[in-house]
């Protein structure tokens, strides 16, 4: 299925970008940016500037981006290469089926001007590809690991890595961090999340996607990764100021 990039459509993934959107005094009707599209947009703002990204998994399933200039022009569709997941999305006559929309995740480097993009590759490893901050892009890396759903991340209170969570093979609650000089690789952080009914995500009869996590951080000092269990509840692990972590909450409700 294909889609194209339209403005007032686009979920952001970067918290920092909500404050100026919410100060905006009007909005704009929607606008059609054209582009091939599948699955859902991750949005930046490149570091040091007051330039605005979107990536996204194009038709080729390569990273695609295109980018709102600081003077509110747009450029074209450009790729980045590498090989996303393909997203799925089967018979949406069938009730409870969604497949799969696969959504890269960008987030900077924190104290410098860098920018990575990760998403989950085709053979379900991690990848990524990072943004200097002379604008050049690395081409596609590889980190590894074993997903199940899309990632999330989030900058690492007090410090100057960023950390990646995902549901993992198993079900469980995977991460890996690191910054520009080192890097640590998938661990296993225990707990349990959605898994879709069925093996293959191709077959029209799953019942929904797996369950990708979302992280925040509060107060500076707290990093909450909150997630659906396997009965459909909240659940969560929270890291605190001296970097260990509680295991696996669990706040009821039923999603």
């Amino acid at each position: 299925m294909k889609h194209l990039l339209k403005l007032g459509s686009i979920a952001l993934a970067v918290p920092f970008m909500l404050t100026p959107l919410c100060h905006a005094q009007q909005w704009s009707s929607e606008q059609n940016l054209g582009g091939d599209l599948y699955g859902t947009p991750a949005i930046a703002q490149i570091p040091g500037t007051s330039v605005l990204q979107a990536f996204y998994e194009g038709g080729d399933n390569a990273l695609w981006t295109r980018w709102r200039n600081s003077d509110g022009s747009w450029s074209g569709e450009q790729s980045l290469g590498g090989q996303l997941y393909p997203a799925t999305h089967g018979d949406f006559q069938i009730p409870g089926y969604q497949g799969f929309d696969t959504t890269p995740i960008a987030i900077q480097i924190p104290n410098t001007d860098f920018l990575y993009v990760f998403y989950r590759g085709p053979d379900s490893t991690l990848r990524y590809q990072l943004r200097d901050n002379n604008g050049n892009w690395s081409g596609e890396g590889n980190l590894g690991g074993s997903m199940v759903s899309n990632p999330a991340a989030a900058q690492v209170p007090g410090t100057d890595q960023i950390e990646v969570f995902y549901q993992g093979a198993d079900g469980s609650l995977k991460t890996q961090w690191g910054n520009l000089n080192s890097w640590v690789f998938e661990t296993n952080m225990g707990g349990q999340l959605f898994t879709s009914s069925c093996t293959v995500i191709t077959d029209p009869y799953c019942y929904g996607p797996n369950a990708t996590p979302a992280v925040v951080q509060l107060g500076g000092t707290l990093l909450y990764v909150f997630y659906r269990g396997p009965d459909n509840t909240l659940r969560f692990q929270l890291r605190n100021q001296t970097g260990g972590w509680s295991g696996e909450g669990n706040l009821g409700g039923s999603r």
